[in-house]
C-alpha cells in the first residue's frame, strides 16, 4: 500500500535506498536537478496527481511506488516488477485473509495486532470526531479494558471548521482524558519558517499540515504510539467521488434515478451544489466508457494560470500502468484514491514526524487485509439511498454514539486556510510575494501569482491550495536549494 516511503537513486556506480530524500542530498548522491514536470503538477494541479508514483522532485531520485518489489542486477540496472495478478487482485501480500468473523470482529483483531505487537509505554489516539475514530476507540477500549486518552484539533471559535462537538461525544464514552489542541494561523507561520528542516518534501495540503502539528504535539507529551482512524474511507466509501463512481455500476435506470435523487436531496448546499448536471460533467473525462471499470488518471489543474515560469504542456490524462480495473468503478475509485490521493500524501510527514520525536503512527485502517475486505464487500453495503459507509453504520448501531453513526457530513481535520489567507495571514502572503528573495528564485511566473492571490483575497475563487503550493514549493527551495 506504500504506508512507508521508499526512494532510490543510482549516483557513481553504486545504488543507494533511503525512506527519505534527505539522505540523498546530506550526503550529495544526487545532482539535485529539479525535476520539471514534477514542480509544474505540484504548483498548478491537485495533489492526487502529484504523489504515489516513481517520480520525484529531484530528477535523479525515483519513488518506489506500491505493489512492486525492487531487483538490482549486477551491472546495476534497476527493475521493478509488480507483485500482484491483475486480474483479479489476489496476490502475495495483499491477499485477503480475513476470517469469516464479523466486520466488527475483523477490525477489532486487525487493531489488537496493530496497537500491540509492541509494549507501548503510553498509547493515544487522534480523534476528528467521525465514524471512524469512533470504530478505532471502540475496539481499543475492548482490546485494553480501559479508556485510552484522545487528541482532536480545534480551531477559532469563528471557523466553523472543527469538529470539537462530535468529539466530546466520543470522548464521554470511551476516552480517559480528552485533550483539545487549538491551532492558530500563528503557528502556522512559525512552523513554515522551520519545517523544512525536517521535512524534505513540500506539505502537499493544509490538512496534513494539521496532522504534523497534531503529532508534533502529542509526541511532546511523551506518547510513544499514536493510533488514527486514518484510512477508513477506503473501507466504506466514505470519499466524495465514491457516489459519483457508484452511479456509473448502477445498471438500471430506475435504481439510478432514485440513487441520484437521494443524493441530491441529502448532500446538496449552497456551497457545494448537486446536480445530475454535476454528476455528468465529473465522470465524463473520469472513466472509460469502452471498458467498464477502467477509470483514468485524470489530471486536475486548479487554475488555468500557469505559476511555474516554464512552460509545460499540459496534459489532461495520463498513462498509468499501475491502476487496477477490479471490474467496477467504485473498486476501481477507491484503488485510485488508495494509491494517489491518501497513504501517498501523509507518509512523508508521518515517516519524519516518527523519526524526529521516535514516535510511532499506527494506522490499523489501512491494514491490506481490511482494504481487501471492503473491496469485497456488495456495492450496496457501501452506499445506498444517498448515504455511504453502509456496513459500518449497521454493524455499530448501539456500540458507538448515534449522532456520530447517522452524521453524514463530517470535515475531518480541516484547517481553516482558505478564510486564514484572506484575513490573518493576507500581509504575510503578501510579504513572502512580493519579496525580492521570492523573485530571486527564478521558476515561478511573478504576474500569474498575483493574480491569483488577488482572486483569492477577492473572494472571486478560491485559490488556497494554489496559494499553499507555491508558499510551500518556496520555504521548500530555500532549505534544500535545488539546482533549477
Amino acid at each position: 500500500l506504500g504506508a512507508k516511503p521508499f526512494y532510490y537513486s543510482t549516483h557513481k556506480d553504486q545504488v543507494y535506498i533511503s525512506s527519505n530524500i534527505g539522505l540523498f542530498l546530506e550526503n550529495n548522491f544526487s545532482n539535485r536537478n529539479l525535476n520539471h514536470n514534477f514542480v509544474n503538477l505540484y504548483l498548478n494541479s491537485h495533489p492526487k496527481c502529484v504523489f504515489g508514483r516513481s517520480e520525484t522532485i529531484f530528477s535523479d531520485i525515483v519513488s518506489f511506488p506500491p505493489n512492486y518489489y525492487l531487483e538490482i542486477n549486477s551491472n546495476l540496472s534497476i527493475n521493478r516488477v509488480k507483485f500482484y495478478d491483475k486480474k483479479d487482485f489476489l496476490l502475495k501480500n495483499f491477499k485477503r485473509n480475513i476470517s469469516n468473523n464479523s466486520f466488527e470482529k475483523n477490525i477489532e483483531t486487525i487493531i489488537r495486532n496493530s496497537t500491540t505487537k509492541k509494549k507501548y509505554k503510553k498509547i493515544a489516539c487522534s480523534s476528528s470526531g467521525g465514524i471512524d475514530s469512533a470504530v478505532v476507540l471502540h475496539s481499543m477500549n475492548k482490546i485494553f479494558q480501559r479508556k485510552v486518552d484522545t487528541f482532536t484539533l480545534a480551531f477559532d471559535d469563528k471557523y466553523n471548521y472543527d469538529e470539537t462537538k462530535s468529539s466530546k461525544l466520543l470522548a464521554a464514552k470511551f476516552t480517559n482524558r480528552h485533550n483539545i489542541i487549538n491551532i492558530k494561523f500563528k503557528n502556522l507561520v512559525k512552523d513554515l519558517g522551520n519545517i523544512y528542516d525536517y521535512l524534505d518534501v513540500p506539505v502537499c495540503t493544509a490538512s496534513f499540515y494539521g496532522f504534523y502539528y497534531l503529532y508534533k504535539i502529542i509526541s511532546q507529551k511523551k506518547y510513544d504510539a499514536i493510533v488514527t482512524g486514518f484510512g477508513g474511507n477506503n473501507i466504506n466509501s466514505g470519499f466524495y467521488p465514491s457516489f459519483l463512481f457508484n452511479f456509473l455500476d448502477i445498471k438500471k435506470k430506475n435504481e439510478l434515478q432514485k440513487e441520484i435523487k437521494q443524493w441530491i436531496k441529502i448532500h446538496n448546499t449552497k456551497q457545494n451544489p448537486k446536480s445530475l448536471k454535476i454528476f455528468q460533467k465529473f465522470v465524463n473525462s473520469h472513466y472509460d466508457k469502452n471498458v467498464p471499470g477502467k477509470i483514468l488518471d485524470k489530471i486536475f489543474y486548479l487554475n488555468n494560470k500557469n505559476v511555474f515560469l516554464k512552460k509545460v504542456k499540459k496534459r489532461k490524462i495520463r498513462r498509468n500502468n499501475d491502476l487496477i480495473n477490479f471490474g467496477n468503478y467504485l473498486n476501481s475509485y477507491h484503488y485510485y484514491a488508495l494509491i494517489n490521493d491518501s497513504v501517498a500524501q501523509s507518509v512523508d510527514i508521518e515517516d519524519s514526524i516518527e523519526w524526529l520525536n521516535d514516535v510511532e503512527i499506527i494506522s490499523p485502517l489501512i491494514d491490506k487485509s481490511l482494504i481487501s475486505y471492503g473491496f469485497s464487500l456488495n456495492r450496496l453495503k457501501k452506499i445506498n439511498n444517498g448515504i455511504n459507509r453502509i456496513e459500518i453504520r449497521n454493524r455499530y448501531k448501539g456500540k458507538i454514539p448515534k449522532q456520530i453513526l447517522e452524521n453524514i457530513h463530517t470535515e475531518g481535520f480541516k484547517l481553516p486556510i482558505n478564510m486564514w489567507m484572506r484575513k490573518e495571514l493576507k500581509n504575510y502572503l503578501l510579504k513572502i510575494i512580493n519579496s525580492t528573495q521570492f523573485r530571486k528564485i527564478g521558476i515561478f511566473n511573478i504576474k500569474n501569482i498575483k493574480i491569483i492571490f488577488k482572486e483569492h483575497f477577492d473572494k472571486k475563487n478560491d485559490n488556497s491550495m494554489n496559494i499553499w503550493s507555491i508558499i510551500n514549493f518556496y520555504f521548500w527551495f530555500l532549505k534544500w536549494k535545488p539546482k533549477i
